[in-house]
């Protein structure tokens, strides 16, 4: 159906005064085309028929110019036509013919355009405008519309919006702000609501321009959709940027051996209260993480678990386990919170409790873990017999004689780190009648008075001697058994003792 537009289409009849002799010579020259000074939608069309008149309107409509533009450049182009716009081509011509005949029903109009082309009308300063019609006929295809105006079709690919974000810059070493990006994006249906207005507005009231109906648009920016929330100058973005950066350089790596725990960044953060642009470690979550590592790390008085040379688990309670680690929380936490605060890396061991009172060490060495890490003297008081490992490798294996069960001086079990060592050393011990000091050449203390040494008086060692000759507590060795171990221990090497 074809739909009218208002579109501004006028003829301009310019006349001048004239006899009546022209008129009669008008019957004879004119009267199949327009009036001289006729003017249609800018055009003279004098002596045009309607037909000819026409063209200069379908010139204007398919050789017209339709561009959108975006960011200053253009990003649609076409024609009227490819925009669902078709030129009503026989409606057009009969109203021309129409208007052309109503413009000659007046003798005076005739004589105007005779005489000069209408000069004389116009040194008169007077103007007769006969609109030639109220819309300019055409049809509207919406489909045609939608399938050239759409995101797809316009020469510019689509961003989206996002919103301003915080990163770490490694190149800078710390977090910044990302700007936010204003995207692009828009509803098809919006934009083609647009352009159509713009193109009805055009076709309704619109001058040709070089004959041809000429449009530029630019894209409303009111079209884009779903603009960033969080901008870069948001001073809620720009103090939590602050505030992150408080902590940046910190790091601890705890040493456990071979084995470490990394303290990182990230984690440090999970412990940080940040008010504004004001970043504090919080307390509780800090005496938590260190709570945990001594939950993970602690050994010192925590059952034990122990494999035997003979391939068998031996299990220590935790009161007889006097050897291993211990982290002093209330320190680690000071000595935490210092070296987060510093903004620093730092790499060492937790805090432990590392001596007792007379400044024997509690533990030797550790692996993750496992805090014997292949260093340790064993002891089978069933057997009676010991084996000594250093970093994993067997040192030394021996027949032994421990305490004397008979007269209950047998040999605690459990496991101790050793004291230290003496050479030579006087045992010293009993009271009275029973008081004794022998010396020997090699001493090395475990627990309460008991200890691993030479004992050159006895010519046998081994089996079931323990049970009726054994020795006040210690564990005899053969000269050269005590010899070996003393020149490869040191103090705080675990000493396990188990039946």
């Amino acid at each position: 159906m074809a739909n009218r537009i208002g579109l501004g289409v006028f003829m301009t009849l310019a006349v001048a005064a004239a006899g009546a002799t022209g008129y009669f010579a008008y019957e004879e020259t004119q009267s199949t085309t327009f009036l001289e000074g006729s003017v249609l939608n800018g055009t003279d069309v004098s002596g045009m028929t309607p037909a000819e008149a026409e063209e200069t309107l379908v010139t204007g409509f398919d050789g017209s110019q339709i561009t959108l533009r975006e960011d200053g450049r253009i990003v649609l182009a076409g024609s009227l036509a490819d925009y669902g716009y078709q030129f009503d081509s026989e409606t057009v011509t009969r109203e021309l013919t129409e208007k052309m005949e109503a413009e000659k029903r007046t003798p005076k109009d005739i004589a105007c355009s005779l005489l000069n082309k209408g000069a004389a009308l116009l040194e008169m300063n007077r103007r007769f405008e006969i609109p030639l019609t109220q819309d300019l006929p055409h049809t509207f295809d919406e489909n045609t519309l939608k399938e050239k105006v759409n995101a797809a079709s316009l020469y510019k690919e689509r961003t989206v919006s996002e919103d301003a974000y915080i990163t770490f810059d490694k190149e800078e070493g710390r977090n910044v702000i990302v700007p936010e990006i204003v995207g692009d994006e828009f509803e098809d249906s919006a934009l083609q609501e647009y352009v159509r207005a713009q193109l009805d507005a055009l076709i309704e009231g619109g001058e040709m321009q070089e004959d041809r109906y000429i449009l530029s648009m630019d894209f409303p920016e009111e079209l884009y959709i779903d603009p960033p929330e969080v901008k870069a100058e948001d001073q809620d973005l720009q103090d939590r940027c602050t505030a992150l950066n408080t902590f940046i350089g910190s790091k601890v790596t705890y040493v456990f051996g071979s084995e470490k725990l990394v303290l990182d960044y990230d984690r440090i953060m999970e412990m940080v209260d940040i008010d504004g642009p004001k970043a504090t470690l919080n307390e509780k979550k800090l005496q938590a993480f260190v709570h945990s590592l001594g939950e993970k790390y602690d050994t010192r008085y925590h059952e034990r678990i122990f494999r035997t040379t003979y391939g068998t688990n031996v299990t220590i309670s935790a009161g007889l386990n006097e050897y291993g680690y211990e982290v002093l929380e209330d320190q680690e936490y000071a000595q935490l919170k210092k070296d987060i605060e510093s903004g620093k890396p730092v790499e060492r061991e937790p805090i432990y409790l590392r001596t007792n009172s007379w400044g024997n060490p509690y533990f030797y060495s550790r692996n993750g873990v496992d805090d014997i890490n292949g260093t340790y003297v064993e002891c089978n008081l069933s057997a009676q017999h010991l084996w000594f490992y250093k970093n994993g490798k067997l040192i030394c294996e021996s027949d032994f004689v421990s305490g004397d069960i008979s007269k209950k001086r047998g040999t605690q079990t459990g496991c101790f780190p050793l004291a230290y060592k003496e050479s030579p050393s006087i045992l010293r011990g009993g009271e009275g009648a029973g008081a004794y000091e022998t010396p020997v050449s090699f001493w090395m203390p475990f627990y309460e008075g008991q200890g691993l040494h030479d004992a050159t008086w006895r010519g046998s060692f081994g089996g079931g001697i323990y049970k009726y000759d054994g020795s006040h507590g210690c564990i005899n060795l053969p000269y050269w058994a005590a010899e070996t171990i003393y020149n490869n221990i040191s103090p705080g090497v675990p000493i396990v003792i188990y039946y």
